[in-house]
C-alpha cells in the first residue's frame, strides 16, 4: 500500500515537471518569435 502511494506521488511530481517544461517551452518559443520579429524590423530600416 505504501509503495502505491509513493508511486502516485512520484507520477504527480512528474506531471508537474512536464507541465512546467511545456510552459517554459511555450515561453521560450514566444520570446524567440518576438526577438526574430525585432531583428527583421531592424534590418528593414
Amino acid at each position: 500500500m505504501a509503495q502505491l502511494e509513493h508511486r502516485t506521488e512520484r507520477s504527480q511530481v512528474l506531471n508537474r515537471l512536464v507541465e512546467n517544461q511545456a510552459m517554459s517551452i511555450c515561453l521560450l518559443a514566444f520570446l524567440f518569435v518576438k526577438i526574430r520579429k525585432n531583428s527583421y524590423q531592424k534590418e528593414d530600416y
